[in-house]
């Protein structure tokens, strides 16, 4: 290699270190970036697989100090690395760029960014088929909460368009609200720190609280709620597995001698709700907790488990034929009670569900009120 390369690698060098240093010198820290995420249509929401199609705009703004440059340049001036944490492979951006001089001493940049494709979210289904799943875009910065912070536009706050509601695809199958929720944690990193109210005051736990979260990437989370249209699961699910358990009662009218029948009776109901729980899970992901679908199928299933062996029992008791049409008699008015037990606890889970959407309803009325429509052209 000549000299006169080398010197000229040099001096790209010092060039290059010296516009680094001059952008970090250009903006006060910790920097303040005003986000604003809107959602512009929502596709499919996949629930075995736990990602859904969305397209989405993000404004990002920032000061910095540079006012002789009108253009910005994401390389030679300070940038603070956004990007699309939850984002999958298949995601399209388009980001353009632009600076603002407000004064002899500041400009503003304004990060314009639009994303398209598929989305991870962590679906919870411990309702389900009433469950209430949360759509998020959490947008972070490889920057740690010590050098930026993330923050709402106040302007221009996070919000979802009218007409997102009308071209949702998956209408028959979701009722998508028109309200933005926004923080500063997405729901994959709850439980990741202590809360607040487990701190131990005097045991100085404050100062490492504090320094565990200027460790982390500065984030911003918006997101919107869609609850899942339960006709489809209540009618083809509990009806029928209320119905199948429905029939056990009636296997009760067959005599006591005729064990054979009544147990073999039981357990063709007892294979056919298996199978019944097998196809009916297939279009759930795997999850290491029960839904209120499986909670209810597996209760049924007990119940009919209950009712075989007490068809086994009373034909291997050594009493008069007499009694055992007594005892039988007061084991269907057992069996019939605990049926009745069960019918009524899970309607009141439906209930309590069908509350927390009225809830939800209500909070998408008070964020309509609150929030003005923006025009799509106002960035």
């Amino acid at each position: 290699m000549s000299d006169s390369d080398s010197e000229k690698k040099r001096k790209n060098s010092d060039e290059s270190d010296s516009d680094d240093e001059e952008a970090v010198n250009s903006v006060q820290w910790p920097v303040q970036i005003r986000i604003s995420i809107e959602f512009l249509s929502i596709g499919e929401v996949d629930t075995l697989n736990e990602k859904f199609h969305a397209e989405v705009r993000i404004i990002s703004k920032w000061f910095d100090n540079r006012s002789d440059k009108k253009k910005y340049d994401r390389k030679r001036d300070w940038n603070p690395n956004l990007f699309i944490e939850n984002a999958m492979h298949d995601v399209k951006e388009k980001i353009r760029h632009k600076a603002i001089i407000l004064d002899k001493e500041r400009r503003e940049i304004t990060e314009t960014r639009l994303a398209k494709g598929n989305f991870w979210e962590r679906i919870e289904l411990q309702n389900f088929p009433l469950d209430t799943q949360e759509l998020s875009i959490t947008f972070a910065s490889k920057l740690k909460t010590s050098q930026v912070s993330l923050i709402q536009n106040q302007k221009k706050i996070s919000t979802i368009y009218f007409e997102t509601l009308h071209s949702f695809r998956d209408q028959q199958k979701w009722k998508l609200y028109k309200m933005v929720n926004v923080s500063q944690q997405a729901s994959y990193d709850i439980g990741s720190i202590k809360s607040i109210n487990e701190i131990d005051a005097e045991a100085n736990e404050f100062d490492g609280l504090n320094r565990i979260m200027k460790s982390k990437r500065a984030k911003f989370v918006a997101t919107c709620f869609c609850s899942r249209r339960p006709a489809y699961y209540l009618i083809n699910c509990f009806s029928f597995n209320f119905l199948i358990t429905c029939l056990s009662l009636t296997i009760f009218s067959l005599e006591t001698r005729l064990a054979p029948n009544r147990i073999s009776g039981t357990f063709t109901l007892i294979l056919t709700s298996v199978s019944f729980k097998w196809v009916s899970n297939r279009t759930l992901p795997t999850v290491s907790y029960l839904t209120s679908l499986d909670k209810y199928q597996i209760t049924s299933i007990i119940y009919l488990v209950l009712c075989c062996v007490w068809h086994s029992t009373i034909s291997s008791i050594g009493i008069d034929m007499s009694k055992k049409i007594i005892i039988d008699k007061i084991a269907v008015g057992v069996f019939a009670l605990f049926f009745i037990v069960i019918q009524i606890v899970f309607s009141i889970r439906i209930f309590k569900a069908f509350q927390g959407l009225r809830e939800l309803k209500l909070r998408e009325e008070r964020f309509i009120r609150q929030v003005p429509e923006y025009d799509d052209d106002d960035i």
